[in-house]
């Protein structure tokens, strides 16, 4: 059996790593697995099933149209990777923070990831500035929570919680990617129905859910697709990769 591992070919640079392990993993099942860059996919293969670990919901969709088991899903790529889209999709159905424009607020772009290109705007100066450092790229405007540096990821694997991580940091984004630090934690009752409100609601095969915090209580921020695995190997002994690599198995 032939899988692909699908990323943009200078994000799997960075993560190199992973991709060793994901494929040594698939490789104990009799799997070869093959890195498959977005710009140069094999548009005359089709592999038993794909990871699309791109953020690009195209590909998933076409492989999806040849009866390719693609993990995650091409909805849900979709989805994770626009942040309007996400806020829509789940109003009403978890807190989050509203989308507004009277300052202060929080500039997101749709798209981005790790803590890159979010800015804390308390003046029309500063919007301008924000606004011209993203480009051409669109945007939301959202309300700021009251608990700043602080956020808990929710590592999921098919629709299931296997461990969260909770992040701390000086700056109002506690990415660990930025510096922040990370600490193995557990989730209370809140924050657990939470999160099983949403794998209720959309399906995941592995992704994590960021939560953050207003006043102390939790609110969903965002799903992160393709989700990191490093804070989880520092600060925990969870094998997350053969965790997700036995789910794939299990369904294929």
């Amino acid at each position: 059996m032939k899988g692909w591992i699908i990323y943009e070919k200078k994000d799997a640079e960075k993560n190199i790593a992973f991709i060793s392990r994901l494929s040594a993993e698939l490789a104990k099942y009799d799997i070869e697995a093959k890195l498959v860059f977005l710009d140069s996919e094999p548009k005359k293969e089709t592999p038993s099933f794909a990871i699309n670990r791109s953020r690009d919901h195209k590909i998933a969709e076409r492989l999806e149209h040849k009866g390719v088991k693609v993990f995650n899903e091409s909805a849900l790529t979709k989805l994770a990777n626009d942040k309007r889209k996400m806020w829509e999709f789940f109003e009403g159905k978890v807190p989050q923070m509203k989308l507004v424009s009277d300052y202060p607020f929080v500039i997101k772009s749709l798209d981005g990831h790790g803590g890159g290109e979010v800015f804390m705007v308390n003046s029309r100066e500063e919007e301008d500035k924000a606004v011209l450092a993203l480009g051409t790229k669109d945007y939301i405007k959202q309300e700021v929570c009251s608990d700043l540096g602080k956020d808990k990821r929710v590592y999921v694997v098919g629709n299931e919680v296997i461990a969260a991580v909770l992040r701390e940091s000086e700056d109002f984004r506690s990415n660990y990617s930025l510096g922040g630090k990370a600490t193995a934690t557990e989730l209370t009752e809140k924050e657990l129905e939470i999160v099983e409100k949403i794998t209720r609601i959309i399906n995941i095969d592995y992704a994590g859910i960021d939560l953050i915090y207003h006043n102390g209580e939790p609110v969903f921020n965002e799903i992160e697709d393709p989700v990191g695995a490093r804070m989880l190997y520092e600060n925990t002994d969870i094998d997350i990769v053969e965790i997700f690599v036995k789910y794939i198995i299990d369904n294929l």
